[in-house]
């Protein structure tokens, strides 16, 4: 596993594969995740409300 400076995961290896998670680093941002990828093609997409809830998920 792999961490950022803020002790956040930003890599995972596994059997299966690799995964990564992409914070939000906007100068205004929340740092939470922005992109998780994963191994076979998964990615997700998040974004969020001014509250810090996820708003849409793609």
């Amino acid at each position: 596993m792999v961490y950022d400076k803020l002790g956040r995961m930003t890599q995972r290896t596994e059997a299966e594969g690799t995964s990564t998670w992409t914070y939000d680093t906007k100068s205004k941002g929340i740092g939470k995740p922005a992109v998780i990828t994963g191994p076979n093609g998964y990615k997700k997409e998040l974004s969020y409300d001014a509250l810090g809830r996820v708003s849409s998920s793609t």
